[in-house]
């Protein structure tokens, strides 16, 4: 069993979809997905296989700002 991975995203305005792709097969995958609920959202996973995974948050567009893919990140897994 892995461990449970959370996320929580703040500064949000409300509704706004946001979510955690990983690359996979040189293609960027969605992992989990969710909307904003009072300028928060927050998102678990877990990833049952070994290996180094890149991930990165994708940040729909909304009445501030336009749609924002951040970093990538390395996690790796053992």
């Amino acid at each position: 069993v892995r461990d449970v991975m959370t996320c929580k995203m703040t500064g949000l305005p409300t509704q706004t979809a946001v979510a955690i792709q990983y690359a996979y097969a040189g293609t960027w995958r969605t992992l989990v997905k969710t909307t904003s609920r009072t300028g928060a959202a927050y998102m678990s996973f877990v990833f049952k296989a070994k290996g180094t995974w890149y991930l990165r948050a994708v940040i729909g567009s909304n009445k501030t700002y336009y749609t924002t893919i951040g970093t990538n990140l390395r996690l790796r897994v053992v």
